[in-house]
Protein backbone atom coordinates (compact mmCIF):
# COMPACT_ATOMS: atom_id res chain seq x y z
CA UNK A 1 0.00 0.00 0.00
CA UNK A 2 1.32 3.41 -0.87
CA UNK A 3 1.28 6.36 1.52
CA UNK A 4 -1.49 8.15 -0.37
CA UNK A 5 -3.80 5.13 -0.10
CA UNK A 6 -2.96 4.71 3.59
CA UNK A 7 -3.74 8.38 4.19
CA UNK A 8 -7.05 8.05 2.37
CA UNK A 9 -7.96 5.05 4.52
CA UNK A 10 -7.12 6.94 7.71
CA UNK A 11 -9.17 9.93 6.52
CA UNK A 12 -12.13 7.67 5.67
CA UNK A 13 -12.08 6.07 9.12
CA UNK A 14 -11.82 9.48 10.79
CA UNK A 15 -14.78 10.80 8.84
CA UNK A 16 -16.88 7.72 9.61
CA UNK A 17 -16.25 8.40 13.28
CA UNK A 18 -17.25 12.06 12.77
CA UNK A 19 -13.90 13.32 14.04
CA UNK A 20 -12.13 16.42 12.83
CA UNK A 21 -8.47 16.49 11.90
CA UNK A 22 -7.95 19.00 14.70
CA UNK A 23 -9.47 16.67 17.30
CA UNK A 24 -7.50 13.63 16.17
CA UNK A 25 -4.24 15.58 16.00
CA UNK A 26 -4.80 16.98 19.50
CA UNK A 27 -5.68 13.55 20.92
CA UNK A 28 -2.59 12.01 19.29
CA UNK A 29 -0.48 14.92 20.57
CA UNK A 30 0.83 15.85 17.13
CA UNK A 31 0.47 19.06 15.15
CA UNK A 32 -2.44 19.53 12.79
CA UNK A 33 0.08 19.99 9.98
CA UNK A 34 1.74 16.64 10.72
CA UNK A 35 -1.61 14.85 10.91
CA UNK A 36 -2.83 16.48 7.69
CA UNK A 37 0.31 15.32 5.90
CA UNK A 38 -0.40 11.75 7.06
CA UNK A 39 -3.91 11.87 5.59
CA UNK A 40 -2.61 13.36 2.33
CA UNK A 41 0.09 10.70 2.09
CA UNK A 42 2.85 13.29 2.13
CA UNK A 43 4.85 11.87 5.01
CA UNK A 44 6.44 8.51 5.66
CA UNK A 45 4.49 7.19 8.63
CA UNK A 46 6.46 5.15 11.14
CA UNK A 47 4.95 1.94 12.51
CA UNK A 48 4.66 3.30 16.05
CA UNK A 49 2.64 6.25 14.71
CA UNK A 50 0.49 3.89 12.63
CA UNK A 51 -0.13 1.79 15.75
CA UNK A 52 -1.05 4.91 17.71
CA UNK A 53 -3.55 5.97 15.05
CA UNK A 54 -5.00 2.46 14.83
CA UNK A 55 -5.38 2.33 18.63
CA UNK A 56 -7.08 5.71 18.57
CA UNK A 57 -9.62 4.41 16.07
CA UNK A 58 -9.96 1.15 18.06
CA UNK A 59 -8.46 -0.83 15.21
CA UNK A 60 -5.41 -2.93 14.44
CA UNK A 61 -2.67 -1.51 12.19
CA UNK A 62 -3.32 -4.17 9.53
CA UNK A 63 -6.89 -2.91 9.21
CA UNK A 64 -5.54 0.45 8.07
CA UNK A 65 -2.97 -1.17 5.78
CA UNK A 66 -5.40 -3.69 4.24
CA UNK A 67 -8.89 -2.18 4.51
CA UNK A 68 -10.43 -4.54 1.94
CA UNK A 69 -9.20 -7.58 3.85
CA UNK A 70 -11.47 -6.71 6.76
CA UNK A 71 -14.51 -6.91 4.48
CA UNK A 72 -13.48 -10.39 3.38
CA UNK A 73 -12.86 -11.36 6.99
CA UNK A 74 -16.30 -10.15 8.06
CA UNK A 75 -17.90 -12.05 5.19
CA UNK A 76 -15.97 -15.19 6.18
CA UNK A 77 -16.97 -14.76 9.82
CA UNK A 78 -20.61 -14.38 8.84
CA UNK A 79 -20.51 -17.58 6.78
CA UNK A 80 -18.64 -19.37 9.56
CA UNK A 81 -21.26 -18.32 12.14
CA UNK A 82 -24.03 -19.56 9.83
CA UNK A 83 -22.28 -22.92 9.48
CA UNK A 84 -21.85 -23.19 13.25
CA UNK A 85 -25.57 -22.59 13.69
CA UNK A 86 -26.37 -25.21 11.06
CA UNK A 87 -24.08 -27.73 12.80
CA UNK A 88 -25.74 -27.01 16.14
CA UNK A 89 -29.17 -27.56 14.58
CA UNK A 90 -28.03 -30.85 13.05
CA UNK A 91 -26.54 -32.00 16.35
CA UNK A 92 -29.77 -31.14 18.16
CA UNK A 93 -31.74 -33.11 15.57
CA UNK A 94 -29.35 -36.05 15.84
CA UNK A 95 -29.59 -36.03 19.63
CA UNK A 96 -33.26 -36.90 19.30
CA UNK A 97 -32.29 -40.29 17.82
CA UNK A 98 -29.03 -41.34 19.53
CA UNK A 99 -29.22 -45.07 18.80
CA UNK A 100 -29.47 -44.61 15.03
CA UNK A 101 -26.82 -41.92 14.75
CA UNK A 102 -23.76 -43.49 16.39
CA UNK A 103 -21.97 -43.94 13.06
CA UNK A 104 -22.66 -40.29 12.16
CA UNK A 105 -21.06 -39.06 15.39
CA UNK A 106 -17.96 -41.13 14.61
CA UNK A 107 -17.79 -39.71 11.08
CA UNK A 108 -18.22 -36.18 12.38
CA UNK A 109 -15.45 -36.67 14.93
CA UNK A 110 -13.17 -38.02 12.20
CA UNK A 111 -13.91 -35.01 9.94
CA UNK A 112 -13.30 -32.51 12.75
CA UNK A 113 -9.97 -34.15 13.65
CA UNK A 114 -8.86 -34.15 10.01
CA UNK A 115 -9.82 -30.48 9.69
CA UNK A 116 -7.85 -29.55 12.81
CA UNK A 117 -4.78 -31.33 11.43
CA UNK A 118 -5.03 -29.59 8.05
CA UNK A 119 -5.39 -26.18 9.73
CA UNK A 120 -2.21 -26.77 11.75
CA UNK A 121 -0.22 -27.41 8.56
Amino acid sequence: MDLKQLGTTIMTVRRKLAKTQEAVAADLDISLTAYSKIERGETNIQFNRLSQIADYFNMEPWQLLCPTYEFDFNEFKSEFDALKLEIKTLRDDMAKYPATNTHIYKSESHLVNNRKQSVRK
